[in-house]
């Protein structure tokens, strides 16, 4: 990726805890490399919310935990808050 096409930052916002790695993990640890990367997921109980922290740990990215139910003023201000 060349220095001119580098995201300044990068928010992926997921339903579940494991969503990020499953779907998203080689994209997100890849762009984590350049830019600050910030993984949004619903909460979950905590030992999903453990695993989640974990894989975010390995990704080089920062767990975000959402209130469930999430509403759309959150995400608004998730994006908003996200540099």
């Amino acid at each position: 990726m060349s220095a001119d096409s580098c995201p300044v930052s990068v928010l992926a916002v997921m339903a579940h805890p494991d969503d990020g790695e499953l779907w998203a993990g080689g994209p997100l640890a890849l762009h984590a490399r350049d830019a600050a990367v910030t993984l949004a997921v619903n909460e979950h109980e905590p030992a999903r919310m453990a695993e989640a922290a974990a894989g975010a740990a390995i990704l080089g990215v920062r767990l975000q935990p959402l209130a469930v139910p999430c509403t759309a003023a959150a995400i608004v201000d998730l994006i908003t808050a996200t540099p």
